[in-house]
């Protein structure tokens, strides 16, 4: 589970083995996608559900557009892999 707070920290805890933490300063590192904008992307909105392999593979590409790597940033979890939604 991930939370971002209103002071800007990202607390996260794990459900299955109690570990938690929160992660400060952030902003302004290479993985600060908070100025990442996809308002221009068009399309129909789409979800897939990807291997964590393959995720971890697109993780790895240097040259994205800046909707796609929000849609990487946003990306989740779940039971299939990790799901990628967006336009």
């Amino acid at each position: 589970m991930v939370f971002r707070r209103a002071n800007g920290e990202i607390a996260w805890a794990c459900d299955v083995c109690g570990d938690e933490g929160v992660i400060t300063g952030w902003e302004g590192s290479p993985t600060d996608a908070s100025d990442l904008d996809d308002c221009y992307a068009a399309g129909e909105a789409v979800a897939v559900a990807l291997s964590r392999a393959l995720f971890d593979l697109l993780r790895g590409v240097l040259v994205l557009d800046a909707a796609s790597e929000l849609l990487i940033a946003r990306a989740q979890g779940s039971s299939e892999g990790v799901v990628l939604a967006g336009s």
